[in-house]
């Protein structure tokens, strides 16, 4: 893990956000990390073409993982906003 992802975050939306700025510097790193892999088959038994490289796989696999994280962000965002207009609210009264 590199430094400036190390765990400084205290609040559910900044772990996160740091997760995720994780994960997208890592995808931008995998091209380096896997050129030694060949192609796994693909298919049942000797059928089908040429597969997908583990390249490919970590990438949808990181994919999947930003995915998540983005609809986890905007929900805690979504909370706060909420949290926060009712605050306003009762405030005014």
């Amino acid at each position: 893990q590199r430094p400036f992802f190390r765990p400084r975050a205290q609040t559910k939306e900044g772990t996160l956000q740091v997760e995720l700025a994780r994960l997208l510097y890592e995808r931008s790193r995998l091209v380096r990390t896997w050129t030694h892999l060949e192609r796994q088959r693909g298919g049942r038994g000797f059928l089908g073409g040429p597969g997908e490289t583990q390249l490919e796989a970590d990438k949808r696999m990181i994919d999947r993982a930003v995915g998540r994280l983005r609809r986890d962000l905007a929900d805690v965002q979504r909370t706060r906003r909420v949290q926060r207009q009712g605050r306003k609210r009762r405030e005014s009264l």
